[in-house]
């Protein structure tokens, strides 16, 4: 039932996302890539939570916190801690430095990159 919920609360986060003003505007501002980091770790987080429905498949990017086959709750709790951590995070790097945009690009990349990984290792999710 979590799961369930879980995923609806992710669609429901995504469609706000893709619907978001923020996501169209023109001029670079920090959050448009703080609001595309957050889309993707959705995705991450929802390909995560298939590992346990595929005996053959480990966690490989987070194993160290979650575990290789992780629980719904342990996936639940690396999600919203992470996704935290990240905002706040990057609103310092912003605020205190001038690697700001470079680090965001690199984290965007490297975030697409994990779901690229989960998706050529065979985790599908439906929306």
């Amino acid at each position: 039932m979590k799961r369930v919920l879980f995923v609806a609360v992710c669609k429901i986060f995504l469609l706000i996302l893709v619907l978001s003003p923020l996501a169209h505007a023109e001029k670079y501002n920090p959050m448009h890539y703080e609001i595309a980091w957050q889309a993707m770790h959705v995705i991450d987080v929802m390909q995560t939570l298939e590992i346990q429905d595929h005996e053959h498949l480990e966690e490989s990017h987070s194993h160290w916190i979650i575990g290789r086959q992780p629980d719904d709750d342990n996936v639940y709790a690396w999600g919203i801690a992470s996704a935290l951590a990240h905002y706040f995070l990057m609103k310092w790097v912003d605020d205190n430095t001038k690697y700001g945009k470079v680090i965001r690009k690199i984290e965007v990349g490297y975030k697409f990159g994990v779901i690229h990984k989960n998706y050529q290792a065979g985790i599908r999710i439906s929306f």
